[in-house]
């Protein structure tokens, strides 16, 4: 750079044409003096994930006296996530045209996730995981620093302990394994309970969309094959893995399958971005 004498902010967008930034993408910035003197400073900025995002500011340069600057890192690294997790919140970011909402537009949200004994399956094979990974990365993209609640619903409701979205499906595992499955879930109370602190809710069920009831401010991730997807039912559906393959190896092999369960999900929050 030949000179500073106004305050500068360097940022980055896609090239060639591109909305949003590959999943995967990460930036290496340095910026030095216009000068052939060997001996300048020059700064170097850590390497910055920027998946799904379509603009990005990066540093912050002014003015701080004689020969000087001051260069100041804007923003932070998002949360690092497991990869399906990630993959869901690129696609949540894309799906509602934004980078990150303002602090005055964070939405809350949370989870439900169903134990009936009928669930146990979805454990097994890994389903489960990608469910709750695919609400980890809608969470991470729409929620900001704020915290995301969990409940179980089974005969009773039960909270998840909190923590990070990344070690989230670790955590329902571990409160599912000490609650045990059940006969039937509760999914109605569970709903109304954790609706009273969060404005979006997503439900995870292997209940027949026929028989979920209709709430506002509510996603559904229904965990049955997409053959038995009825008319009319708006939320996102996981089909099962093929057989003798884990989930997680089914979905990572099947990412659109993931972009499109977010987009099912996220569409009731487009009108919060407009």
């Amino acid at each position: 750079m030949p000179y500073v004498d106004t305050e500068l902010v360097i940022s980055a967008v896609p090239a060639g044409g591109h909305r949003q930034f590959a999943e995967g993408t990460t930036l290496y910035l340095a910026v030095a003096p216009d000068t052939r003197d060997v001996n300048s400073d020059d700064v170097q900025v850590a390497p910055h994930e920027v998946s799904g995002r379509e603009t990005v500011d990066l540093i912050k340069l002014a003015p701080a006296g004689v020969d000087a600057i001051s260069v100041r890192r804007i923003g932070g690294e998002d949360t690092p996530l497991p990869a399906l997790a990630n993959r869901a919140r690129v696609a949540c970011r894309g799906a509602l045209g934004v980078d990150a909402f303002g602090a005055a537009l964070d939405i809350t949200v949370g989870c439900v996730v169903d134990t009936s004994a009928s669930m146990a399956r979805m454990v097994a094979d890994g389903t489960l995981d990608v469910a709750i990974d695919i609400f980890a990365g809608l969470a991470a993209a729409v929620s900001g620093d704020q915290p995301v609640r969990t409940v179980l619903a089974g005969r009773d409701v039960t909270d998840v302990a909190g923590g990070s979205l990344a070690e989230l499906r670790t955590r329902v595992r571990d409160a599912m394994a000490a609650n045990g499955f059940g006969i039937g879930a509760d999914i109605d109370s569970a709903v109304d309970r954790i609706s009273e602190t969060v404005q979006h809710t997503v439900v995870i069920t292997d209940a027949p969309s026929r028989t979920v009831p209709g709430y506002l401010g509510v996603g559904w991730i229904n965990l049955i094959g997409s053959g038995d997807r009825t008319t009319g039912f708006d939320g996102a559906v996981l089909p099962p893995p093929s057989q003798g393959v884990s989930a997680e190896s089914f979905y990572h092999a099947n990412p659109h399958l993931i972009d499109a369960a977010v987009a099912a999900l996220v569409a009731p929050l487009r009108a919060a971005t407009r």
